[in-house]
């Protein structure tokens, strides 16, 4: 059967999805941490395998959301589902701008939210035992490694 762009990119996208759910569940199995969460990654990853400047811009809005998420944190005593909206809406904020100063393409909208939940995940992270750097570190090696498998399985 001869496959046509749009069916083999659709299948692609499946088996991206699968697959990093199930390396992003290893992950918090062997490591403890959530990697910037099963969906997050897997979901960047997919719409972004072809534009790898967004993938990277996304990775570093979520590490300077993080920052923003810990300022309020330490002043205020805002926590918990509230700090994951302020997250969400910063997150929005931010990357369209950013996007939009790049004169980047724009990327598939829900992508705005994915800095805003990774970090968010950071800062659970960062309280937890295993600690933010290893969770940074293993974050970035979860993403690079589904990248990879995109690059391979198309």
């Amino acid at each position: 059967m001869i496959y046509d762009v749009g069916e083999k990119l659709e299948t692609t996208a499946y088996v991206l999805l699968f697959i990093g759910f199930i390396l992003g569940y290893l992950f918090y199995e062997l490591f403890k941490i959530r990697a910037g969460g099963v969906v997050a990654i897997p979901l960047l990853v997919i719409y972004t395998m072809y534009n790898l400047k967004i993938f990277f811009l996304i990775l570093i809005l979520a590490l300077l959301i993080f920052l923003l998420l810990e300022l309020i944190f330490k002043n205020t005593a805002i926590y918990g589902r509230r700090l994951l909206y302020i997250s969400f809406g910063t997150s929005i904020l931010i990357s369209s701008v950013v996007i939009w100063i790049l004169k980047e393409p724009s990327p598939v909208v829900f992508l705005t939210l994915l800095p805003g939940l990774m970090a968010y995940n950071f800062h659970r992270e960062k309280n937890s035992s295993t600690g933010l750097l290893k969770a940074l570190v293993l974050t970035d090696v979860y993403a690079i490694l589904i990248m990879a498998i995109a690059w391979l399985v198309v």
